[in-house]
């Protein structure tokens, strides 16, 4: 493995410009990030890591992308910083970046990030106007505190959410902390920017405990300097919060600190904070509700600074005491009760880089460093579905760890929580520096001393990252291995599972093909599977599935056994007379000999033009047909093995079919809600059917039922005439050879009178004529019925 310096400078060149062996790195990077094994395994983490119970989220993991969440959805981009480094390398970056967007889903509050955020406007327009009164500015100043206050909290919560991640996952402590290295070694100041580079500065000690790199060089001993030592403590109150809310409070009081040295900067160059942006890279309701591991966690927290968390002077310890609102503490300590952590938001912080384009990594790639963190410990284990990521730190320290703050003695939480970040510090030479000679070395300053200590604290910082990345190199080596040995075995896996899904699958070979196309006047075929990205399934969909598949379960058993009870026919069975009071009159039984059958499901889908009308309540053909596919998808699954086609035909395409789920689809995936349907032009039924007999006949099932859902008479024919013939006949070859084929006519109350006679002519029987509401129903209804026959 080559040395993680060197890495990090030739992923630094891609910035710059890319040579032809530096694209073919990218390249690489790019085809390692876009492998299935590697989505399964942060999508498992995301699941693993995120409340029991809680709804599941979207998922996408791009290349060159920010990373952000809606808590409905998470998006992970991979920093820049990483392109052409080591897969293993990537994959810890991904990691971390995915733990931290899934600790904003389980933590952070939108709302308060809002409120925050006009607080802090409303403030800031005042003090700008009230320092520099009747002056025309040619900036919103309101526009302006917004995106201010965007930055100090994006800053303050991904601390504090970094931290809570960690001490709940020990495991994920140093790929978080390998990440922020990575991004505070590429993001040193320059000077052209100060006001960008102060605030950038906040998140970069919010992150890491270290003001940004070179600081000392370009700011040693400025007010802005003395600015910041002023404030680390409030930092470090911040992201030791157990609430969105507190957190937001503290940082209000650091805004306060820095206000006068913001406006005037501000006023200097009112351009400055063009690039910050003005919302934060989450929008959740999370950090209310919490889950007995999160109040446990709340207890002490593990740092994932390079720098010891305590105050360094009786000032700072006096004005963290002043503000601990009931939480035990000592005076040389910072708020470590709190179970909300150090390193959130760096992500969103580091997106706004002083310079425009790296401003935008930044805060990216800050956001993503977090969440991979969470990833790095859960990505191992989450795969199986154990939660064993604080193993590896050691899980007797999380337990001691996950004591409530008020409970907890201070001085045991201080020592905790740095041991857990211990690992990492201690081997950069961090254990003996006491945070002191990092930020607060004012108090202590002999005034006779013209040793410039801002320079000499900026080379001791860049020591302890440097220190700490060849570390690394060692200390992550054993988790390094284990994750490309993990996604080696998903690998595997998923060659086995598609081996099995292709020896199941309903597709045709081209032979096949041809028997069935030959002579029919078809120029072309193609079939396609749909590209699937889970998506959350809807309450009333869910609810719907799961009322079928135990109603067809109920059937199942039925036929199975020597009794088959609630039948509208046979004999009576008293047991069930009470159903007569409420209208419900299948209160026979059935006796005789098991049924053995065996059941197998098609359904095609028109997927012409004229699905994508309007219809009703604002919605589409297409999207009732989806409905009623998903709810048969939820019912039928691990009961009935069923496929799912769209079909339709273009003049120079052909016949079109796209597959949305096969028979051989196991995974616990609505495949249906999951695909995004876009309509053709015309619609050829009758081939489409006799394709689909000719899949439901190589299946072992006994008992064959093919749905056909249109919105009307097949348009890619001469005309009528020839349009019912077609159909007809291929209709009538499915059931002549054991197919039970069942067609849904869906439409307006006029639009399915006009169509009934040419329905009745093309199936003669088994048509159902709905309106498109009622395609769910009419569906599951029918299905039951061919079932019990």
């Amino acid at each position: 493995m080559s040395n993680i310096l060197e890495e990090i400078e030739r992923a630094r060149l891609l910035m710059v410009g890319l040579d032809h062996d530096e694209k073919n790195r990218y390249e690489d990077t790019r085809r390692f990030i876009t492998r299935q094994s590697v989505y399964n395994i942060l999508y498992r983490t995301i699941i693993h890591l995120l409340p029991a119970g809680h709804p599941k989220v979207e998922f996408r993991l791009l290349m060159d992308s920010g990373s952000f969440t809606d808590s409905k959805s998470i998006t992970v981009g991979v920093t820049r910083y990483v392109w052409g480094m080591p897969h293993e390398m990537v994959f810890s970056v991904l990691k971390a970046l995915t733990g931290h967007e899934t600790e904003h889903v389980r933590s952070s509050d939108f709302e308060v990030f809002k409120k925050f955020q006009e607080r802090v406007a409303e403030d800031f327009q005042k003090r700008v106007y009230q320092f520099h009164p009747g002056k025309i500015l040619p900036v919103n100043t309101y526009h302006c505190g917004i995106k201010l206050g965007a930055h100090l909290l994006n800053s303050t919560e991904d601390g504090r959410i970094e931290k809570r991640l960690v001490t709940r996952m020990r495991g994920y402590l140093k790929h978080v902390q390998f990440m922020n290295a990575l991004i505070w070694q590429n993001q040193p100041v320059n000077g052209q920017n100060p006001l960008m580079e102060f605030l950038f500065c906040i998140t970069s000690m919010s992150v890491t405990g270290l003001k940004s790199r070179k600081w000392g060089d370009v700011y040693g001993g400025t007010e802005m300097d003395r600015k910041l030592d002023e404030i680390r403590p409030l930092i470090i109150r911040a992201i030791n919060e157990p609430t969105p809310q507190g957190c937001a409070d503290v940082t209000f009081e650091i805004y306060e600190r820095i206000a006068p040295l913001v406006v005037d900067l501000f006023m200097q160059d009112m351009g400055a904070m063009s690039v910050l942006p003005d919302t934060p890279n989450f929008s959740t309701r999370g950090g209310e509700k919490k889950s007995k591991q999160d109040s446990a966690s709340s207890g002490g927290g593990v740092s994932t600074h390079f720098a010891p968390e305590q105050p360094q002077s009786s000032s700072d310890a006096e004005d963290r005491n002043k503000n601990q609102k009931g939480q035990s503490g000592e005076s040389g300590k910072p708020d470590d009760t709190s179970q909300d952590g150090q390193v959130g938001e760096a992500a969103d912080s580091d997106q706004d880089d002083p310079n425009s384009q790296d401003s935008q990594d930044r805060n990216v790639h800050a956001a993503g460093v977090d969440s991979d963190a969470n990833e790095a410990e859960n990505g191992n284990e989450a795969g199986d579905g154990k939660q064993n990521e604080g193993d590896e730190e050691g899980n007797s320290d999380a337990d001691d760890s996950n004591v409530d703050g008020e409970d907890r003695d201070p001085e045991g939480t201080e020592n905790d929580g740095q041991a857990g970040a211990g690992d990492e510090d201690d081997t950069n030479g961090n254990g003996d520096r006491q945070g002191a000679d990092s930020q607060n070395g004012s108090s202590d300053d002999d005034p006779n001393d013209l040793t410039d200590k801002s320079e000499q604290r900026a080379k001791e910082e860049e020591e302890l990252v440097n220190d700490f990345l060849r570390n690394a190199q060692n200390d992550l080596l054993d988790d390094w291995e284990k994750d490309m040995q993990q996604i080696k075995n998903e690998e595997l896996r998923i060659q086995r599972e598609e081996a099995r899904k292709k020896a199941e699958s309903g597709d045709l070979t081209e032979r096949e093909l041809q028997d069935v196309l030959k002579g029919r006047g078809v120029p072309k075929f193609s079939q396609k599977h749909a590209i699937i990205a889970p998506r959350p399934i809807p309450d009333h969909i869910l609810h719907s599935g799961k009322m079928l598949s135990r109603r067809l379960k109920q059937i199942l058993l039925d036929k199975r056994g020597y009794t088959a009870r609630n039948r509208r026919r046979g004999l009576l069975d008293t047991n069930s007379l009470w159903r007569v009071g409420v209208k419900e009159y299948d209160v026979f039984i059935k006796r005789g000999k098991p049924d053995d059958s065996t059941y197998v499901v098609e359904v095609l889908v028109d997927n012409s033009g004229s699905m994508g009308d309007f219809v009703k309540n604002g919605k589409r053909k297409w999207e009732f047909a989806r409905e009623a596919c998903a709810i048969l998808e939820e019912g039928l699954r691990g009961l009935v093995p069923f496929r799912i086609v769209l079909f339709d035909e273009f003049s120079l395409a052909g016949v079109r079919h796209v597959v949305v789920s096969d028979f051989g689809d196991v995974e616990k995936i609505n495949r249906t809600w999951s695909v995004d349907w876009d309509t053709g032009m015309a619609n050829a039924d009758s081939i489409s059917i006799r394709i689909a007999t000719k899949e439901l006949l190589k299946r072992p099932e006994s008992k064959k039922i093919l749905f056909v859902l249109s919105d009307g008479l097949p348009s890619s024919y001469y005309n009528e005439k020839d349009a019912i013939t077609s159909v007809k006949n291929a209709v009538r070859d499915a059931r002549k050879q054991g197919v039970t084929v069942i067609a849904i006519c869906f439409g307006s109350r006029e639009h399915l009178k006009k169509n009934r006679y040419q329905y009745q002519q093309m199936y003669q029987h088994g048509i159902i004529m709905t309106e498109p509401e009622n395609i769910p129903l009419q569906l599951i209804k029918v299905l039951e019925q061919e079932i019990k026959r």
